[in-house]
């Protein structure tokens, strides 16, 4: 052989071998790229399917914002009337009438509010332990006295 057919065989293999790693590393770009964009695409997915969630809660606190104001201003002018019944001495009637609907006012601003938290709390999922809400208790730690007899009896300094 001579010395020109070796150094083409020689050309040949290592084009040969340059050419399939870079086929072969363009295969394993593309497989790699194509399962990442899959993950993105499911990611993507739950982040749309979280925003409408978000979106519809956001719709309906607004609307319970809305019905607070409302009642906020309704029970502000109730009390604005009784003060001023007050001021004129009005009888004890009216003023019972005026202060009972002021009460309905401020006690269907709560129902609002329990409606509300219920609607949140039903629906709210569980919040996932991260390294900063996931804390193991102590060892050795006194387990916590149960709800009952922290209710059994008041604060000190309530009823004093």
């Amino acid at each position: 052989m001579s010395d020109l057919s070796l150094l083409w065989t020689l050309v040949t293999i290592v084009g040969s071998v340059f050419a399939s790693v870079a086929g072969a590393a363009w295969w394993l770009k593309g497989q790699l790229t194509s399962a990442e964009l899959a993950g993105l695409r499911e990611q993507n997915a739950a982040l749309r399917e979280q925003n409408a969630a978000h979106t519809v809660w956001r719709g309906f606190a607004e609307a319970q914002a809305k019905q607070l104001a409302e009642q906020l201003a309704e029970a502000k002018a109730t009390n604005a009337t009784l003060q001023k019944q007050i001021a004129e001495g009005a009888n004890k009637e009216v003023l019972a009438n005026t202060a009972a609907s002021s009460s309905r006012a401020i006690g269907a601003a709560g129902m609002t509010i329990e409606k509300f938290v219920d609607g949140f709390e039903a629906v709210r999922l569980p919040a996932r332990p991260t390294w900063e809400n996931y804390h193991l208790p102590p060892i050795g730690s006194p387990e916590p006295p149960s709800k009952g007899s922290l209710l059994d009896e008041p604060p000190k300094g309530v009823l004093d």
